[in-house]
């Protein structure tokens, strides 16, 4: 009576193919995260900016003027670990990206508001990229 001995286990190419993939799975999933993640955090500001953009609307509906921050309804917003949000004048809004990486940080998204009522954005060109509809545009 013979008795064979079956190895169980995997071998060391099977082993290292299994790393490989993992690898190339990685490299490619890696970049794609860190681009959404920069997506979302520079989403933060067009939002406080159309806060901003609403204030005025209602002061310019009610009084016919445009304010500066004081006399809004419209508390300029604390600074997040993304943003530096400006006090506002009358008509004008900034935000300031700030710990995002070296590409965006020191940006500037502007909003500004006319005596008639029309919005302009103005996204530098950094951050176009990531807020396409913010950028250079006109209600």
């Amino acid at each position: 009576m013979t008795l064979k001995l079956k190895n169980k286990g995997f071998t060391l190419i099977e082993l290292m193919v299994v790393i490989v993939i993992i690898g190339v799975l990685a490299s490619l999933a890696i970049p794609r995260f860190t681009e959404a993640s920069l997506k979302a955090k520079i989403a933060e500001a067009p939002r406080v900016n159309a806060s901003y953009v609403s204030a005025q609307l209602a002061s310019l509906a009610e009084d016919g003027v445009l304010k500066t921050e004081g006399g809004l309804i419209f508390e300029k917003p604390t600074n997040s670990k993304w943003w530096v949000y400006n006090g506002a004048t009358a008509g004008t809004f900034t935000a300031t990206a700030q710990s995002m990486n070296a590409t965006v940080n020191g940006q500037t998204l502007t909003t500004t508001v006319n005596a008639s009522g029309n919005v302009s954005n103005t996204a530098a060109a950094a951050l176009q990229k990531y807020v396409p509809n913010f950028h250079n545009s006109t209600n």
